[in-house]
């Protein structure tokens, strides 16, 4: 493969099961084998060569790059924010099984040892299985939980992570997640002459003003448009 090919090959994607992106960048420049041993470095972010050499000929441009462990790099996927933490056979307590996933691959290439699940560990003591049930309430951090189950959950979790843990503040969403984005905007007025983009807005702040132990008076609904 010439130096301009290989030049273009800035990453090359393999599909297999899943996918997995192999640096490519400067490679050839550098004499580097076109050998798949693929490891995992990071600077701000992971990312996969496809061998030491094009690891090290990658370093000498960018000096922060670090090897992290051989092989691929686990897949760094967002993990959804939900409230069923779970506990690993060393004790480690985990927001929930996708952070587990995370964590059990990195072991598995660091340490080559399979960390299972463990729901008998201290930190998981006051962990409760919740169910899907949608019934939201929302804690004193502006957060809004599935159902009350989860809000334990969240609760849990901070008292295990030595954070500050929060304390239930009403049923029901939190004022901040009524609303959804992409929603129709059509203006609204309140009985006391305030303007809002849309009806849900408007809610926002009714609800704001119905849980605030300083609001004089709850505004209602007065009419669809401008105020006047």
């Amino acid at each position: 493969m010439n130096t301009a090919f290989a030049s273009a090959l800035l990453m090359i994607c393999i599909f297999v099961k899943n996918s997995y992106c192999f640096n490519f960048t400067l490679a050839a420049q550098c004499g580097c084998p076109f050998t798949i041993q693929p490891v995992c470095a990071s600077a701000k972010q992971e990312m996969t060569f496809m061998n030491d050499c094009s690891l090290k000929c990658s370093q000498r441009l960018d000096g922060n790059l670090v090897k992290l462990y051989d092989g691929t790099c686990c897949h760094n996927r967002r993990c959804e924010s939900t409230d069923n933490p779970v506990c690993d056979s060393r004790g480690e307590l985990y927001p929930n099984y996708c952070a587990f996933e995370k964590r059990q691959c990195q072991v598995q290439r660091l340490e080559r040892f399979h960390l299972e699940i463990d729901m008998s560990a201290s930190n998981c003591s006051c962990v409760q299985q919740c169910t899907p049930t949608l019934d939201p309430v929302c804690d004193t951090f502006g957060r809004t939980h599935a159902n009350i189950c989860a809000f334990s959950n969240a609760k849990c979790m901070a008292k295990a992570m030595n954070e500050d843990v929060p304390e239930l503040n009403n049923l029901g969403k939190c004022c901040e997640d009524l609303c959804t984005p992409g929603r129709k905007r059509f203006p609204v007025c309140d009985s006391l002459g305030n303007t809002y983009d849309d009806f849900c807005l408007f809610l926002v702040a009714r609800c704001k003003a119905t849980q605030s132990e300083h609001s004089v008076s709850v505004p209602q609904f007065r009419s669809f448009g401008y105020c006047t």
